[in-house]
């Protein structure tokens, strides 16, 4: 018997694996409707009284497999069965990789149209596809991550969450940042000490993003009464989104994080010949996976473009042929 774990990894399990069938005795149950009101509390005969002695019968389910009643949609007849209902035990909860990628990719959307029809910024449609489909990649990955390596090995739980949450923010700041700053030290706009503090900040403000987004979307995906379904986890990803969002937002509209970025930048200054060493190599390596994307992308492009040649042009050809009038 498993029930639906709100803050991610395998479902609980209120029963212990080896428990046998005959420690276990039904008594009642209650049945809920659809939309989660319980009915009267009621007695199955066929369930009161089945710890009898001798015979493969004992115990509360016969041979720990008691037939499935015809209410539950599990059983074949009952109108809503489908098989796909059939768990195999060991399930997880709604996947958050996939509404992870869903929300970053609107997120995404929505953020290039605003730059675009509101501040005027040139944003293409190939420019608002790709972003969507990098920022997509990366929020599920973050969350796979989350939900299958860092909460389960960092305790579980809320506690656990919240420490995956602050890596997983952590590291996608700062890489994002490093990609940025790796950019502007390339074109003169930075100095390596400035560069340097500025993803160091970043990554520490992504820390304290992550903490308030995994404990926002964990509260709220915990309390609701849809926990644990679709709405639930929709709604969970969004608190969480706006627990990190907010939490960005103050640390920039206080102005800490350019206060930050300024005092570390100069406390980094006696150091800017070694880390304009590394800022080389960083700069090599980003601006070649820049230029390897850039050509890939420009690739599929051309390669779309051609096949949408031809099937126009083998669509004409066909409708000649069948329309000679």
């Amino acid at each position: 018997m498993r029930v639906p774990s709100a803050t991610g990894g395998h479902q609980v399990n209120p029963i212990p694996v080896n428990a046998d069938p005959t420690q276990i005795q039904y008594r009642n149950h209650i049945d809920f409707d659809a939309h989660g009101a319980p009915g009267a509390t009621q007695v199955d005969p066929a369930h009161v009284s089945q710890h009898g002695t001798g015979g493969t019968g004992r115990g509360v389910m016969p041979d720990g497999h008691a037939p499935i009643p015809a209410k539950n949609r599990l059983h074949p007849a009952h109108p809503e069965h489908t098989p796909a209902e059939l768990s195999s035990g060991r399930t997880r909860r709604a996947g958050s990789p996939r509404y992870a990628a869903a929300g970053a990719g609107l997120m995404s959307v929505g953020t290039d149209l605003y730059d675009h029809f509101v501040d005027g910024k040139d944003v293409s449609v190939s420019d608002i596809a790709a972003h969507a489909a990098g920022n997509s990649g990366v929020a599920s990955l973050g969350a796979l991550a989350n939900d299958r390596v860092l909460t389960p090995r960092l305790g579980g739980g809320l506690r656990g969450a919240m420490k995956g949450g602050a890596i997983i923010d952590a590291v996608t700041s700062g890489a994002f940042s490093t990609w940025d700053n790796a950019s502007a030290y390339r074109e003169g706009r930075e100095t390596a000490s400035q560069a340097t503090a500025n993803v160091l900040v970043d990554t520490g403000v992504g820390v304290g993003a992550g903490l308030a987004g995994a404990a926002a979307g964990a509260a709220i995906g915990s309390v609701i009464p849809v926990a644990g379904t679709a709405v639930g986890a929709g709604i969970g990803f969004l608190a969480g989104t706006a627990g990190s969002y907010l939490t960005r937002k103050l640390a920039d509209g206080s102005g800490f994080t350019d206060w930050a970025k300024r005092g570390l930048g100069g406390a980094l200054n006696r150091f800017e010949q070694p880390l304009g060493r590394a800022w080389d190599g960083i700069s090599s390596t980003t601006q070649a996976i820049g230029n390897t994307a850039s050509r890939a992308l420009g690739a599929a492009g051309q390669g779309l473009s051609n096949a949408g040649s031809a099937i126009r042009g083998g669509a004409n050809r066909l409708w000649n042929a069948i329309t000679p009038w």
